[in-house]
């Protein structure tokens, strides 16, 4: 019988690679047995399949978040770049979703081995508490992705603990000098000016603020959902000697005092936890909070217009609950139903690509140390969602964009009448 599902289930993969032109990769069975996607070319990664029911049970019925388990909880591993084996995916599943094909899938699949390991889907579960994007369920996802623990996160940021997409100048640049050359963009785009008020909505750890307050001498308000953010942004700033002019409280934006007037406000990559149904809320209130000649500097994860785009369904699960993307003409005409004008634009797409491949060679460097404060899955699920956003971001699929906003009623113009104040 084991011989006969080895024999079954290489029968189903020749049948799958047939017409294959992607990159070549190997598979290696549970017994050893081992074959090639092509028949020449660079292995360009390695499918461990480690129990021998697996490949039915993903695709009987197909399931998406079967796939990204098995791999969470090591019935198969993938061994080299997790990036190349999405594409491949994609080049090797997509072409047989029609009819004839789906039929022979299906019968050769009935073939195939029961056999079942222990169901590990229940562990490292995002809870859904609430209404979809209400106050307190923001709260308790975000606490879900950012409270894994600040050591954990330590490990594979830059230095300064920057988690959104850097600016590289170069591709020579490191991690480091990239998320420092982006927090030279912002303030030069909001056209900084010492004794001038900031806020940044959805702070992370503080590294922007602690880095305008201490080379623009701005005073600067942060606010983040993550208590476990809030409580070492506010160690830093202290251990920095900016307490007088930086503080990061824990708030959601739509808990800001109206009254408060500032600037220059900032979102460095948070809109995606907003929300759509929320947005044009948002943009009221950063419009409220602006001082009438003030300026605010939003950066974000898009989606592409007319795209096919879904969120993976184990993000949700696993990684980020409730996150939600829309394209960029959704997101500046919020701004624009908000009474504001927007001032410039520009895609860092590529800049993200190499960010995501940063954290990805960060996290596989220092896989032990990794261990020390998450567990293997949970390992796993983090270098899949950066290979993901990787292959979206190669791929076109998603965006990231940078743009100015002013009041429509501002009576401000620019400093500079060109960019070459930005580089």
């Amino acid at each position: 019988m084991k011989k006969d599902n080895i024999e079954a289930t290489i029968q189903f993969l020749e049948y799958l690679f047939a017409d294959y032109s992607g990159n070549n990769f190997q598979i290696k069975l549970w017994d050893g047995t081992s074959l090639n996607a092509k028949h020449e070319g660079e292995i360009k990664f390695v499918v461990k399949i480690n129990d021998a029911g697996v490949i039915r049970d993903i695709f009987l019925p197909p399931s998406e978040l079967k796939i990204t388990e098995s791999f969470f909880f090591n019935r198969i591993n993938i061994e080299g770049d997790l990036i190349c084996a999405i594409e491949s995916a994609q080049e090797l599943i997509l072409p047989k979703l029609n009819l004839n094909s789906v039929s022979k899938i299906f019968r050769m699949l009935l073939k195939l081995s029961k056999e079942k390991q222990l169901d590990n889907s229940k562990k490292h579960i995002a809870r859904e508490v609430g209404r979809e994007h209400s106050i307190s369920r923001d709260k308790e996802s975000v606490s879900f992705h950012y409270d894994v623990s600040n050591d954990f996160y330590k490990i594979w940021l830059d230095k300064n603990l920057v988690y959104s997409g850097a600016y590289f100048e170069t591709h020579q640049q490191n991690l480091n000098e990239a998320q420092i050359s982006k927090f030279e963009q912002i303030c030069r785009s909001l056209e900084l000016k010492r004794g001038e008020s900031l806020l940044d909505i959805g702070c992370g750890w503080g590294s922007f603020i602690i880095y305008a307050a201490k080379n623009y001498g701005v005073s600067c308000k942060g606010i983040t959902l993550s208590k476990e953010q809030a409580t070492l942004a506010n160690k830093r700033i202290e251990e920095e000697g900016l307490s007088s002019l930086c503080k990061v409280e824990v708030q959601d934006y739509r808990e800001l005092n109206l009254n408060s007037k500032f600037d220059k406000i900032t979102s460095i990559e948070m809109l995606h936890h907003v929300g759509g149904k929320n947005l044009k809320t948002f943009f009221s209130i950063v419009n409220k909070l602006l001082t009438e000649d003030g300026r605010s500097f939003i950066i974000a994860i898009t989606k592409r217009n007319g795209s096919h785009f879904h969120n993976p369904e184990f993000a949700k699960k696993y990684f980020m609950p409730d996150y939600h993307l829309v394209t960029i003409g959704e997101l500046l005409r919020y701004a624009e139903q908000s009474s504001f004008e927007i001032t410039d634009l520009e895609s860092w797409r590529e800049h993200y690509y190499l960010t995501a491949q940063s954290w990805i060679d960060n996290l596989e460097k220092n896989h032990s140390e990794v261990l020390k404060f998450v567990d293997e899955s949970i390992f796993r699920v983090w270098k899949l969602s950066f290979a993901v956003m990787a292959y979206g971001f190669k791929s076109g699929l998603l965006n990231f964009y940078r743009f100015v906003l002013i009041k429509n009623n501002s009576k401000k113009f620019n400093n500079s009448l060109t960019r070459k104040h930005l580089y």
